[in-house]
């Protein structure tokens, strides 16, 4: 069993993996709830003004959301650029030996 300090990664997977949760965070970042805040205009309800609050927490959770995935997604891929190249130095070391 691996510490919690070891990352394990699959290289045969890990570009399709990364694909799908790329894709999954473009789903979530279509959400939006503004429709919501037009009853606004409609009513002067006081409780209107806490489901707008929340709405706009809401959304802006979404977009943190997303920011924080699409630099996840980044840095995989850094990852995976900086493993291809360590491997490429230990292969021409080991060959030169």
């Amino acid at each position: 069993m691996a510490s919690s300090n070891e990352v394990f990664i699959n290289p045969v997977g890990l570009d399709s993996d990364t694909s799908a949760f790329d894709s999954t965070t473009s789903g979530i970042s279509n959400i939006k709830a503004n429709g919501v805040l037009e009853v606004k205009k409609k009513t002067i309800l006081d409780s209107m003004d806490t489901m707008i609050f929340i709405i706009e927490t809401f959304n802006q959770c979404v977009e943190e959301y997303v920011a924080l995935s699409n630099k996840d997604v980044e840095e995989i891929k850094s990852m995976k650029e900086q493993w291809v190249m360590t491997d490429t130095k230990i292969a021409s070391d080991i060959e030169g030996k």
